[in-house]
């Protein structure tokens, strides 16, 4: 971003912008839209840092999707090795209850719950046959989200537990790379698909979280952005004009 002569911030085509980028009326400090400069969001909806309030704040990245798979042993070929209660339903190797892809879920309700048992997913969020909706990273790249996750042994605490190679690199039970957060990753630290193909860079990770956006998060941040050069990490370049 530049600045004026007072200071103010501005875009590359002199639009204000607030310290994280999202356009705004300069009277208001409303973030607007930036085709028709239609209000979004008032000032005083937006955080201390000048962030987007949630669930449109995507860069929250607000769950490690290992929290919500159960414990299983795989196969050769990387499947979970399920398993089933007297009564018929499935259990990971710890016997709480998941379903048939893996995730744990609340009894007789089918929402998807973490290791610690609270809610993350409702019901009707999910697929028709209960599993995640195939995501999206910045560029709309669909992903099923199993496809980035590496395979591990998790402690009673339900952690997972990556190995290290002999170069002293992350990897996972089948010797794949892998990030500290559990994601397949390349010699440089992004975060790749089970078929080595880039997903997320490195710089778009926040804590190594990548955005979990879904197709029901209909709101394009890059509609309230301005034009903006960016650091390595993703944030807007402060430059005096």
């Amino acid at each position: 971003m530049l600045q004026d002569s007072s200071g103010a911030l501005k875009d590359k085509d002199g639009n204000p912008t607030n310290q994280r980028g999202y356009l705004v009326d300069p009277l208001t400090g409303a973030v607007v839209e930036n085709m028709n400069h239609q209000r979004m969001f008032n000032a005083s909806e937006m955080d201390a840092r000048g962030d987007l309030p949630q669930p449109f704040a995507l860069e929250k990245f607000n769950f490690n999707v290992h929290a919500l798979m159960g414990d299983f042993d795989y196969t050769d070929d990387q499947k979970p090795q399920l398993m089933k209660s007297s009564q018929g339903f499935y259990i990971d190797k710890k016997g709480r209850r998941v379903n048939r892809h893996g995730w744990m879920t609340l009894a007789s309700q089918g929402h998807l719950v973490d290791i610690h048992g609270r809610k993350k997913f409702d019901k009707s969020q999910l697929q028709q046959d209960s599993d995640l909706h195939k995501l999206f990273n910045y560029q709309g790249r669909r992903f099923d989200i199993k496809d980035v996750m590496a395979l591990f042994e998790k402690d009673g605490n339900g952690m997972i537990q990556p190995h290290k190679n002999k170069k002293g690199e992350l990897c996972d039970m089948f010797g794949r790379l892998c990030t500290e957060k559990g994601y397949l990753a390349d010699s440089a630290g992004n975060v790749t698909d089970v078929n080595g193909k880039l997903v997320w860079q490195k710089f778009e990770l926040k804590g190594g979280e990548f955005p979990k956006i879904f197709p029901y998060t209909k709101f394009d941040i890059k509609q309230v952005q301005g034009d903006c050069d960016k650091t390595a990490s993703g944030n807007p370049m402060l430059v005096k004009a």
